[in-house]
């Protein structure tokens, strides 16, 4: 992440083990440690590297964002808006600390307690779902098994060699697997394509219904 991000041309670069529009939406259950809290709450999680939220401009909305480096204490933690909403109603929960229900969970995420220090806006969810709640974990508290390599560039295939070049020499004695390259609008259009199908089909319709009414009242 560290020689992409230094690439001419690249404005950022990030590392997530899911991301917006996609990916595999795993679930956190969560319940408050301050007295006389025992709401639960179930949030999505994915583990990031610091950058995440600078490569796609997803705001900062309350704290800061965590440092990725070691930790001493619980596991620093950025939330957004809807989970922040959830939480306190009076302000954001920068501060407070969680903890993680379940066996399972804390394997993931190697402890048991998070710290949220961070509140981000939501970000657009597969098939147009409204905003759910979210926690974004930092990489070096979560194992990684897969991922994907989020790229912002500063112009439209500017720096992209490069950015393949620096991939493939990253290890040499074990060349990294890839897809190919995913755009953002490509996802994008890939996710709206069947409502704008729909929405195409029900126009065409309306408008056939509008011409037999006219040709009737004429009639």
């Amino acid at each position: 992440v560290n020689r992409v991000g230094s690439i001419e041309g690249v404005a950022a670069a990030a590392f997530a083990t899911a991301f917006p529009l996609g990916g595999v939406e795993s679930r956190l259950r969560l319940v408050g440690t301050a007295k006389g809290v025992s709401a639960p709450w179930v949030a999505g999680w994915r583990a990031v590297s610091p950058a995440y939220f600078r490569t796609l401009k997803i705001p900062l909305l309350a704290g800061r964002v965590f440092s990725g480096g070691q930790r001493s204490g619980p596991v620093e933690v950025v939330i957004n808006r809807s989970l922040a909403a959830s939480i306190n109603s009076d302000g954001p929960p920068v501060g407070e600390v969680l903890q993680v229900v379940g066996g399972h969970a804390q394997r993931v995420i190697q402890s048991d307690r998070v710290q949220i220090v961070g509140v981000v806006g939501d970000t657009a969810r597969r098939d147009l779902l409204p905003a759910a709640p979210e926690v974004y974990v930092p990489l070096t508290a979560s194992p990684v098994h897969s991922g994907s390599l989020l790229v912002r560039l500063t112009s439209r295939g500017s720096g992209f060699s490069d950015v393949e070049r620096a991939i493939s020499e990253a290890n040499s004695a074990q060349p990294l697997g890839r897809d190919d390259p995913t755009r953002l609008d490509r996802a994008v259009s890939e996710i709206l394509a069947l409502p704008r199908l729909f929405a195409g089909v029900m126009a065409t319709t309306t408008l056939i219904v509008a011409l037999l009414a006219l040709y009737g009242t004429w009639a």
